[in-house]
């Protein structure tokens, strides 16, 4: 599972204290996971509990999403 998710930065926010963040990225509910591309544009979400193989799918997802983006910017 770590090597799956070795490319993604984890940043944990606490939504009572950094709530413009929060609803910036349009998080009510937690856990909620959001990734993000290097510009800050949400890519994927994962809104409540998932287990290893739940999460990792989203995960999966996340960097396909992402190199996707990658090779459209680099033509």
């Amino acid at each position: 599972m770590v090597a799956r998710i070795k490319d993604f930065v984890p940043v944990l926010v606490d939504v009572d204290k950094q709530s413009a963040l929060a609803r910036k990225y349009g998080v009510e509910a937690i856990p909620n996971a959001v990734f993000l591309d290097a510009k800050g544009n949400v890519v994927q979400r994962a809104v409540g509990y998932h287990d290893a193989a739940a999460f990792l799918k989203v995960a999966d997802a996340a960097a396909r999403q992402r190199g996707s983006a990658a090779r459209r910017a680099a033509r």
